[in-house]
């Protein structure tokens, strides 16, 4: 073929609509937020809600976080071996409450449950479920009175965190890895909107000098 028909389909386009996460109200909802909604986890190791919530305390060895993504797993096989630091060492050691759970985000049910009227999904009564998470986050950002058309969701943490180690010295490759992203695109879509760094320069023009010149 001489052309190629692909070529002439239109782009598609896509206009975000939920507002994005700042870190003024990430912590005006983290103060109402109970504790098992586990903000600072998602924040720090940048996972999806899925894999905040699957996330067991076994998988955390040999100083690593050994976490192989939901949402990768059938397609690009993205494995990731998240380094332990001090911060994310202290959130893995405030999750280990009094409540025995294998999983580090949990709570004890409201309601005592028969295992056969039990959720699908939960294989052990402690298992916190994705939509609770969200739900618990909106709670919480109600109660912090942010509001608006399309207020940020539990999915904008990720989005936030993502920023905040860009803004820190990170590279966008740096990122991308930690997001589990198959292309640079995707990463730079999830950080689009955040308020842009500011870059450190020295200037080279000694102005004296430069003012004489003009003089001259």
């Amino acid at each position: 073929m001489e052309s190629n028909p692909a070529l002439a389909t239109r782009k598609f386009t896509h206009e975000r609509k939920r507002a994005h996460l700042t870190i003024e109200d990430y912590q005006k909802i983290w103060g109402k937020a109970p504790a098992w909604v586990a903000m600072d986890l998602s924040l720090l190791t940048l996972l999806r809600r899925e894999d905040v919530v699957s996330l067991r305390f076994s998988d955390a060895r040999a100083g690593s976080l050994w976490v192989v993504p939901s949402k990768t797993e059938d397609s690009s096989g993205v494995r990731l071996q998240i380094t332990i630091g001090p911060e994310l060492e202290a959130v893995l050691a405030r999750a280990r409450d009094a409540v025995v759970s294998p999983f580090v985000v949990h709570r004890l049910p409201e309601k005592a449950r028969p295992q056969e009227k039990r959720a699908k999904a939960r294989t052990h009564h402690t298992q916190v479920l994705p939509e609770q998470l969200s739900r618990a986050f909106a709670d919480a950002r109600d109660e912090a009175e942010i509001a608006g058309d399309n207020p940020p969701t539990f999915h904008e943490i990720r989005s936030l965190g993502g920023a905040l180690l860009q803004e820190s010295g990170w590279t966008l490759q740096q990122v991308q890895a930690l997001m589990g992203h198959s292309s640079e695109t995707m990463t730079k879509a999830y950080l689009e909107g955040h308020d842009a760094p500011w870059q450190c320069v020295t200037t080279g023009i000694a102005l004296r000098e430069y003012r004489g010149a003009l003089a001259d």
